[in-house]
């Protein structure tokens, strides 16, 4: 239950997510519009928001292939296994994307 909830919030994050993206590419066109969503994308509080983007585009990718690989016919009693395993394959994700994206703002400055 609780991986079927949260493929579905996840899923919901994503496209919520797609409209932001869309209106951002938007702006393409006009200088001054742009230049307001570069200052957003390079704040700190963008930098998180894109973070969890990451951690949601990941988890809901990798629950995506588990949910795929039991619908083309192989089940597994070990359900509980295999989101364990979702979610080990995420956190590893996660580090190696999320690690460039937040240290130049939250890593960064704490060393000396």
């Amino acid at each position: 239950m609780g991986a079927w909830l949260l493929h579905r919030l996840s899923g919901l994050f994503l496209v919520l997510y797609l409209v932001f993206h869309i209106n951002g590419l938007r702006a393409l066109s006009d200088p001054s519009e742009f230049e307001v969503y570069i200052t957003v994308f390079r704040s700190p509080l963008f930098k998180i928001a894109e973070f969890m983007l990451l951690i949601v585009a990941a988890f809901h990718a990798f629950n995506g292939m588990r949910i795929l690989i039991q619908d083309m016919g192989f089940r597994s009693d070990r359900q509980r296994v295999l989101f364990y395993g979702v979610l080990a394959l995420t956190i590893i994700v996660v580090l190696a994307g999320g690690v460039p994206i937040i240290f130049p703002y939250f890593i960064a400055p704490l060393l000396p």
